[in-house]
């Protein structure tokens, strides 16, 4: 097995308190990030949430500042989804999102944009573009 670790990362070990078949113990890597979020939803109306997360080390995307995210996303018309969101803090330090998404039977189609380091697109730093299909059986819930 072989572990590759990032700049910053450690890795723990563990004394096992019960025997696994031999003297080989337990290790893993801290946590990539600590994460805290609330949310609430309004049924048939909108969900709203956020979030504060931060990373332990500057690696791989992983920020050690914090960074505050609130978001909604809008259910009040049959079988459309708008999300908007602003975030502030992380390696972006400011982010402005939108989405759009589309139920068609057990199909969920997704599209969003993200502007980063700015609001308007003459001062972004940076633009994400995401687009995901996700299929849910009938039997699962919403």
């Amino acid at each position: 097995l072989n572990v590759l670790l990032g700049v910053g990362d450690t890795t723990f070990t563990v004394s096992d308190t019960t025997d696994l078949g031999g003297d080989n113990p337990f290790k893993t890597r801290q946590p990539m990030y600590l994460r805290i979020g609330i949310s609430r939803r309004w049924t048939g109306q909108a969900v709203v949430a956020a979030d504060l997360v931060t990373g332990f080390s500057n690696y791989l995307g992983s920020s050690a500042s914090w960074r505050l995210s609130i978001g909604t996303e809008i259910t009040r018309f049959k079988n459309k989804f708008i999300r908007l969101g602003y975030a502030i803090g992380g390696l972006t330090k400011k982010s402005i999102s939108i989405g759009y998404g589309r139920k068609v039977g057990p199909l969920h189609w997704d599209i969003g944009l993200s502007l980063n380091g700015g609001f308007k697109i003459d001062s972004t730093k940076g633009i994400d573009i995401a687009m995901g299909l996700t299929w849910q059986s009938e039997n699962a819930k919403d």
